[in-house]
């Protein structure tokens, strides 16, 4: 709502209008999505479209963002549990994007791993898990909460045993010089279609 304010406050009301556009198209699919077992991978692209736009407006375009879906993947019959992606694109732009000195890069690739299943990995030009935690001291022993649910909600989805396997792994990135330069999370699901 601050962004908001401040678009309006400089009077720039097409940049306003813009934000509370997105801003309430989350909100109105939140609402939809929130009691859903699964939702349509296209819908939860739209969903981290927008969510996006906004942190891109909110943080002047600090980072460039990139959807690579493999062909055989369609995102309008593939379902997948709703809101899963976005905790770990937020996480990317909050602990490892917004340090950096230069633009970053957001990546999400989907990718088919077999007849059975697919793989959402979120890669980042961050600066890294290791160079966060020393960033901001309080979270050397805490893990993210997001992180934290998206686990949970997995770990829920393997233990009723009926869509498949579930599994989400947190890779550091680090460049040759052993210099740590991002995270990936993969996650594989099952596909499910509707």
């Amino acid at each position: 709502m601050n962004s908001i304010q401040n678009y309006i406050l400089d009077n720039d009301v097409d940049e306003a209008l813009t934000y509370l556009n997105s801003f309430s198209r989350i909100i109105r699919m939140t609402l939809e999505f929130v009691d859903m077992k699964f939702i349509s991978l296209s819908d939860e692209l739209v969903y981290l479209q927008h969510y996006v736009k906004l942190e891109n407006m909110r943080f002047d375009e600090l980072f460039d963002y990139e959807v690579i879906c493999d062909k055989d993947i369609d995102p309008e019959t593939t379902l997948i549990p709703p809101m899963l992606l976005q905790p770990i694109i937020e996480n990317s732009i909050k602990h490892g994007i917004m340090q950096l000195n230069h633009k970053g890069i957001i990546k999400l690739e989907i990718i088919k791993i077999d007849e059975n299943s697919f793989k959402c990995i979120i890669e980042d030009n961050g600066i890294g898990r290791v160079k966060a935690k020393q960033v901001v001291e309080e979270q050397i022993k805490k893990e993210s909460i997001g992180l934290k649910i998206i686990k949970e909600r997995l770990d829920l989805f393997n233990s009723k045993g009926e869509d498949g396997n579930f599994k989400i792994e947190i890779i550091d990135l680090y460049s040759d010089n052993g210099e740590p330069s991002g995270t990936r999370v993969e996650i594989i699901l099952p596909l499910v279609f509707n």
